[in-house]
């Protein structure tokens, strides 16, 4: 059995996160951008690399410069 602490994050990483979405989820990508950015330092700070939640932050954050038309960006996050 996998301690706890490997599948949790920070409540201050879950609030980035969460603001994140929730400006995403408005159209507002250039400003989720930072959000998730200080998410996914925090959860790699945190958690280590195979842990679900830390890819997830990536995924969003790789999202929103592909919704930006960065694609290149977004291919190396």
């Amino acid at each position: 059995m996998l301690p706890l602490f490997a599948f949790s994050q920070s409540k201050q990483s879950d609030e980035y996160f969460n603001k994140g979405v929730e400006l995403y989820n408005a159209g507002k990508y250039k400003d989720a951008i930072p959000y998730f950015e200080k998410s996914n330092e925090l959860d790699k700070e945190e958690m280590e690399e195979t842990n679900g939640r830390r890819i997830y932050s990536m995924h969003w954050l790789a999202s929103c410069y592909y919704k930006l038309g960065n694609k290149e960006k977004a291919q190396i996050i």
